[in-house]
């Protein structure tokens, strides 16, 4: 709910109230200190309102301080939002003074600007005051620079980003060098000068000063959220993990994230990116929903769905080869008229939600939510599984199956001293919220067993440890029944493909490929073979057949191995002739993989040579693929 609107008069005499009560008080200070220089008596009136005027000059806000708003919006826009929109022209002067630039910078395609375009006449603004700025992806090199589009912005009361890739954004508005262009400075203008910029999912991740760039898989495949929690924080967009860049920075309040509780796995990256990037905030928005904030920073939730605050002040993160550890970090849910300030990490909220007393919730016990990353299902637990409830304590799970074995995380979810529960209509909807609540993430296994427990009991307790237990824990390379993992024995052809599959993240071929003529359809395996198969890093056998238990050479492992690291990297591998003992028993064709191979450490020459016939050993293999991912830590040096 929006506070009244107050008579220009008493803004100004409050304005003006607040700054002399300032002024005075600098004043005082000045006065004081101009008695420490023993000026005379009647000197020291005239000195005081001198002072005044000049406190009155430092204590009024800056010119270059933003008067304008900003409305950051999760995404997933509806006709039920018609609140947003309305923000949004309000912010912008009124349907009768609005004039609003709409930004499409981040898609590929004009459509989601036109949509908004669309949206805005359809909530009142005259459909000649709703602009599509000309900046696209493939001309933004010459545009951003463009008086004209800078002159449209100067006249423009309000501006939208739309949604699509937020790096499409950053990249078009700002150089290779970090400078940015003239027309970000023109945004940044328009908020100087009391406009309001609006940004829908994309359009709201690029708004603050870091900003999560891409989860670190394939452009085409579903986001996995949580893959930052296995793979960390990447100075790469292809690779696993999250990266996390540059933003616009005109948000200072932490790190923004869009779509939050509809995509997989949300928490689980914005919890680890606010906590090693040093962001004490960061805000999970749903979808249908926005974040209206004020020029000092403060904002109210407006719309269908919540604001998750992530408090990662006092959290710690803890990596290594068995998963990712997350401790202290506190979360609270805000909705429909709730307010939060970032200075101060106080919510308020609405007057007319109740305290929900502790041991009076609606719900007496919770159980265990088995996929805590889908949809719906951290609200689920903060309010249904806390907040309406008397347990004080929500665990929920989040597991990635591979065959037989799954791996992943256990989220923990406690009241602490300081959680407050509350519920209550807000313009005829029953809406909740809760604060201050402590998460915990720990690495699990498919049993919920902690990871360190499980660890197969052949592991050599050598330098390859460390390693064997990373790609072991990751389910690149599992373990058989009896929770062994063989690290001595040839790894088979059917072991290697899914392994690989499994560690590059391979997107499913587009075109059909021959079906596996002795490869059970309902198998596990089936599509990861598919994948690589699809990906030429395997080939059929005769028959279209694959020999998935036949023991992988030295010779056909060089060549997938050295495919799957340019892969998964976006580099091609040196492949210059090598001096190799045996060379003559190598063939002219499978020489260029070998020798990418050996030179990128994933092959090691033995004496000199390499064997081209030899087996490769699962432990050898699993060392491939621990030095095709690069993991941000390193495994400890032993004595």
């Amino acid at each position: 709910m929006r506070g009244p609107v107050l008579p220009a008069g008493v803004m100004i005499w409050r304005f003006c109230g607040a700054a002399v009560s300032a002024a005075c008080r600098q004043a005082r200070r000045l006065h004081h200190k101009s008695r420490q220089y023993h000026f005379p008596i009647r000197w020291r009136p005239a000195i005081a309102v001198l002072l005044v005027g000049l406190a009155l000059q430092t204590s009024a806000p800056g010119a270059d301080a933003p008067a304008g708003r900003l409305l950051i919006i999760g995404g997933g826009m509806r006709r039920t939002s018609s609140e947003i929109y309305e923000r949004l022209i309000d912010g912008a002067g009124g349907r009768d003074k609005a004039r609003i630039v709409v930004v499409p910078t981040a898609s590929r395609s004009l459509e989601p600007a036109q949509k908004a375009v669309e949206a805005l006449v359809r909530f009142g603004l005259p459909a000649d005051r709703a602009e599509i700025l000309d900046l696209t992806p493939y001309n933004a090199r010459e545009k951003a620079s463009d008086p004209k589009l800078v002159a449209q912005i100067g006249r423009c009361t309000g501006l939208f980003i739309a949604g699509g890739d937020q790096r499409r954004v950053t990249a078009a508005l700002i150089g290779p060098d970090g400078t940015e262009r003239p027309v970000l400075t023109a945004m940044r203008d328009l908020l100087r000068r009391g406009g309001i910029i609006a940004g829908s999912s994309a359009g709201a991740a690029v708004q603050s000063e870091q900003m999560l760039a891409v989860s670190g898989l394939p452009a085409d495949l579903f986001d996995e959220g949580y893959d930052a929690l296995d793979f960390g924080l990447s100075s790469h967009d292809a690779h696993r993990g999250l990266r996390v860049s540059r933003g616009l920075g005109f948000f200072h309040g932490g790190i923004v994230d869009q779509h939050f509780n509809q995509y997989r796995g949300r928490l689980g990256r914005l919890a680890r990116a606010a906590t090693e990037r040093g962001s004490r905030f960061a805000f999970g928005i749903d979808e249908n929903t926005a974040i209206d904030v004020a020029p000092d920073g403060t904002f109210e939730v407006v719309g269908a769905g919540a604001v998750t605050v992530v408090d990662a002040g006092q959290a710690r993160c803890t990596d290594g080869p068995l998963g990712c550890r997350l401790t202290e970090v506190l979360l609270s849910h805000l909705e429909q008229g709730d307010r939060f300030d970032p200075r101060s990490g106080k919510a308020t909220i609405h007057p007319a939600k109740h305290v929900i007393e502790p041991g009076k919730g609606e719900f007496n016990g919770n159980h265990l939510i088995p996929d805590i990353a889908g949809e719906g299902a951290v609200a689920h637990a903060l309010i249904t599984g806390l907040a309406e409830n008397t347990r004080r304590t929500q665990v929920g799970v989040m597991l990635k199956h591979h065959d037989n074995y799954a791996h992943g995380y256990r989220c923990i979810f406690s009241k602490t001293d300081q959680t407050r529960s509350y519920g209550g209509d807000v313009h005829g909807e029953y809406t909740n919220a809760i604060v201050s609540v402590r998460l915990d993430i720990e690495p699990i296994v498919g049993n919920l067993r902690p990871s360190a427990d499980a660890v197969p009991k052949d592991i050599p307790d050598d330098d390859s440890r460390p390693v064997l237990q990373a790609i072991w824990f990751r389910g690149l390379l599992l373990a058989d029944e009896g929770n062994r993992l063989r690290p001595a024995e040839p790894i088979t052809r059917g072991d290697l493909a899914a392994a690989v599959a499994r560690t590059i993240h391979i997107e499913p071929a587009r075109t059909d490929i021959p079906a596996i003529a002795n490869a059970d359809i309902a198998s596990p395996l089936i599509d990861e073979l598919e994948k690589v198969i699809g990906a030429g890093l395997f080939v059929h056998g005769p028959h279209n057949a694959f020999d998935g238990n036949a023991a992988v050479t030295r010779r056909e492992a060089a060549a997938v191995l050295a495919r799957a690291y340019e892969m998964y990297r976006g580099e091609r591998l040196p492949a210059d002739a090598l001096g190799i003992g045996d060379l003559a028993d190598i063939a002219a064709e499978a020489r260029p993989a070998i020798f990418a191979a050996v030179r990128a450490g994933l092959l090691p020459l033995s004496n000199g040579r390499f064997n081209p016939g030899a087996t490769v050993t699962r432990k050898e293999a699993a060392q491939a693929l621990y030095r095709i991912i690069g993991f941000s830590w390193k495994p400890p040096v032993r004595d």
